[in-house]
C-alpha cells in the first residue's frame, strides 16, 4: 500500500513539473544564428555542412547581410555557445553548428540550468505520454494531476481505516 502511495507521489510530482515546467528549450546555436542575420557563407563550408543530411535551415546562410564567419564565431563565443578560454577559431563554430543541425542541440553555457530544467520537464511528459496520462493543453494537465491526487486521497484513507481497525 505505501508503495502505491509513494508512487503515486512520484508520479503527481511529475505530472506537476511537467505542466509547470518549462514547455521551450533554450535557444539553440543555429537559431541564435539565424535571428542574428544568418551568416555570409563565402567559403561554401556551411552549405557542405547542411548539404550532409536532409535537414534545411532557411536564414541560416544570408550571403547578403549575414555575419562573416570569424565575427559569428566571435559573438557565439561571448554569448557561451562556445566554450574556451581563448578566442575560437571559425572551425570549432563549424562543427558546433553541424553538431546543433545533426547531433545534439547546443545551447548557450549561459542557459546550462535552464536547459536542464527543461530537457527534465520533457522527461516527465514523455514517461506521462508513454503511461497514457499525459494531457495535451494546460486544462488536462492540471485534471491528472487532480485525478492523481484524488487516487493519493483515497489510498491515504484505506490506509488509515486499515489502522483504526
Amino acid at each position: 500500500m505505501m508503495d502505491t502511495l509513494h508512487s503515486l507521489t512520484a508520479l503527481s510530482e511529475m505530472a506537476e513539473w511537467a505542466r509547470v515546467g518549462p514547455q521551450k528549450p533554450p535557444t539553440r546555436l543555429c537559431n541564435w544564428l539565424r535571428s542574428a542575420g544568418g551568416i555570409k557563407d563565402q567559403s561554401g563550408e556551411l552549405t557542405r555542412i547542411l548539404d550532409k543530411g536532409s535537414r534545411s535551415m532557411p536564414g541560416l546562410i544570408n550571403n547578403r547581410s549575414g555575419m562573416y564567419l570569424d565575427d559569428a564565431t566571435h559573438y557565439a563565443w561571448e554569448l557561451g555557445y562556445i566554450c574556451s578560454q581563448t578566442r575560437p577559431h571559425i572551425e570549432e563554430l563549424l562543427e558546433l553548428i553541424e553538431m546543433d543541425l545533426f547531433g545534439d542541440y547546443v545551447t548557450s553555457a549561459n542557459d546550462a540550468q535552464e536547459a536542464e530544467a527543461f530537457y527534465s520537464a520533457e522527461e516527465c511528459r514523455h514517461e506521462l505520454d508513454r503511461l497514457g496520462i499525459l494531457g495535451r493543453n494546460e486544462t488536462q494537465m492540471k485534471q491528472v494531476e487532480s485525478a492523481i491526487n484524488q487516487w493519493k486521497e483515497q489510498l491515504n484513507e484505506k490506509t488509515l481505516q486499515r489502522r483504526i481497525f
